[in-house]
């Protein structure tokens, strides 16, 4: 989408004497992220797990204890497939019900999860630290989330992700951090 396209609804979400730049949104299509493949990897083993057991639990009858071996093998068939494909299909979601837009001060991303939005805003300022990564669909990445857990940090770079004019917003947020958007 460009800065001729309709707003989108983004006028709630504006300051006074903002300006919409751009808009747009993920694409959506499934893509096979490295970060899934060892998730995927473990998953076929419970697919494997679970789908074997499903199929020996058809000798067992039909008692109690046949009852729970069903549900362990189901919550172990599932819990694979889930793993080997669900990762791929909830990202996919994800991009799905998220919306970007660009104004002259603010990078904005809201998401819409079971009916209910949400909009980040972060500012673009001189220091902003850019980064335009990969090749159309790409990402401009503009901010850092820290992730703390009981022994580890992990920095997460917070950007628009997936979008087919990447580059056509990476120069627009240099223009803003030049001060001449």
């Amino acid at each position: 989408m460009s800065e001729t396209s309709e707003p989108a609804g983004w006028d709630a979400d504006l300051a006074d004497g903002e300006r919409l730049l751009w808009h747009g949104r993920p694409n959506a299509s499934i893509r096979f992220l490295p970060q899934y493949w060892v998730v995927s990897a473990f998953g076929l083993v419970f697919l494997g797990v679970g789908l074997f057991e499903l199929i020996r639990g058809r000798a067992l009858g039909f008692d109690l204890l046949s009852v729970v071996h069903w549900t362990l093998a189901s919550v172990f068939f599932l819990g694979g497939l889930y793993m080997v494909a669900g990762v791929y299909l909830a990202d996919a979601i994800d991009r799905r019900r998220t919306r970007y837009a660009l104004t002259n001060r603010r990078a904005l991303i809201a998401m819409t999860k079971l009916g209910a939005r949400s909009v980040t805003s972060h500012m673009i300022t001189g220091a902003t630290d850019l980064e335009l990564r990969g090749e159309a669909p790409a990402s401009v990445l503009f901010a850092d989330e820290l992730h703390e857990y009981e022994d580890s940090r992990e920095r997460i770079r917070i950007g628009f992700d997936y979008i087919a004019d990447a580059k056509q917003v990476y120069e627009l947020m240099r223009k803003i951090q030049n001060g001449t958007a």
